[in-house]
């Protein structure tokens, strides 16, 4: 008999030994029944094949009892792949919530110029008694008071940027090109907004424009450090 013979033979036996002692350190067990009967005279080509003619075949109960730690372990893979899976579509679902809502915080930011212009013209209006244009307001004030209307003209311009660059990091999040920069510049954009929303143009609604955009910046922030780790 060959040496592959007698190996294939030996891991047999192992199997059988594992099966039927389990509770007794299987391998530590065949390797003193073999040495046990190589001092008896035998080789231990010998010893092995008396073990195993000893002992005969598995049972097809025993197989199976063989086979289960095999299919446990597959199952606990299956069961952790699993629960991987389970947790992607919501880790997916990040980058287009951020995406969103920074969108969301540029469009506000935009339209809050249009709905600063709006009460003003409706409070200038009241209090003249008569329909104003955005034209005589701005006329006046580029007449009468050249710095401050260079300031709103100036404000109007930076809130309008800072909306339309959040729109830009807003689609590059959704579109999953988002990196730590990006998310960055988009808490940045953001903190903008609001302040030029209080200081020139936007109010109320510029500020919830850049607040918008700060969450979406720091949900992208989160979701890159998650995926990082």
């Amino acid at each position: 008999m060959s040496s592959v013979d007698i190996n294939e033979m030996y891991e047999k036996l192992l199997q059988i030994y594992e099966v039927r002692h389990g509770s007794t350190a299987p391998r530590a067990l065949l390797y003193y029944r073999t040495n046990e009967l190589v001092r008896e005279g035998k080789t231990r080509e010998e010893a092995i094949k008396t073990l195993y003619e000893e002992e005969g075949e598995l049972t097809r109960a025993e197989k199976e009892k063989l086979k289960e730690p095999i299919r446990k372990k597959k199952e606990e893979e299956e069961k952790a792949e699993e629960a991987v899976t389970r947790k992607k579509p919501e880790e997916n679902n990040i980058p287009s919530i951020a995406g969103a809502l920074t969108i969301i915080g540029g469009l506000v930011l935009i339209l809050s110029i249009a709905f600063s212009v709006f009460l003003t013209l409706r409070i200038v209006s009241e209090e003249v008694g008569r329909t104003v244009t955005l034209g005589e307001i701005l006329g006046i004030l580029r007449q009468e008071f050249p710095n401050l209307y260079s300031l709103f003209i100036i404000g109007i311009l930076v809130v309008f940027s800072l909306g339309i660059l959040l729109l830009v990091c807003g689609f590059t999040v959704m579109a999953r090109k988002g990196t730590d920069t990006i998310a960055a510049l988009t808490i940045i954009f953001g903190v903008l907004g609001i302040v030029f929303s209080i200081v020139f143009v936007g109010g109320i609604v510029g500020i919830i424009g850049g607040v918008l955009g700060i969450i979406g910046g720091s949900l992208s922030i989160w979701q890159l450090s998650k995926k990082k780790e």
